[in-house]
Formats: C-alpha cells, sequence, structure tokens
C-alpha cells in the first residue's frame, strides 16, 4: 500500500491555551486533493505535535497511511484537522 505523499509542510505553533495536543488513537479529518469534503483519519503515530502519521479511511472503505501530515485550523489540502463539535 502506497502512503499519501505530503507535499511541503507548515508549522504551527501548540503553545496556544485552546490546541488540543494530538494523541495516538484520536479521530481527525484529512483532506486529499482530491475531494472537497474531509475523510476520517486515526493518528498512528506523532512525529512532532503539528506532524502526525495517519490512517486514512477513503470513501470505499478501505485505508491507506499518510505519513508527515501537518496540521492546520482549517481544512486544507494534504492536512489534518480536528472535526468540528456541533
Amino acid at each position: 500500500m502506497d502512503p499519501i505523499e505530503v507535499s511541503g509542510r507548515v508549522t504551527l505553533s501548540s503553545s496556544r491555551p485552546d490546541y488540543l495536543v494530538p494523541t495516538v488513537g484520536r479521530i481527525v479529518h484529512y483532506l486529499p486533493p482530491t475531494r472537497t469534503k474531509p475523510l476520517a483519519a486515526i493518528i498512528t503515530d506523532v512525529e512532532e505535535d503539528d506532524f502526525v502519521n495517519l490512517t486514512v479511511f477513503l470513501a470505499d472503505g478501505t485505508t491507506k497511511p499518510a505519513k508527515n501530515v501537518c496540521y492546520t485550523e482549517q481544512l486544507t489540502e494534504f492536512c489534518w484537522t480536528w472535526p468540528k463539535r456541533t
């Protein structure tokens, strides 16, 4: 299984008090370049506070790894974000 390629890194500061620290097993959203809606993903490793490895759940039910994925507050291609609380 080929990993999802991640181009470029955007580091965000995690020193803000409202920032949730990523940990293994947390469910997040990931936006691949071919979609306008995010896919569900699980954090499988934390490289740095803003960079993680993910298992991404594709729309057909299969999974794909994504490595060195950066955090972003706004949904952005190749990045992960926390799901919105409703």
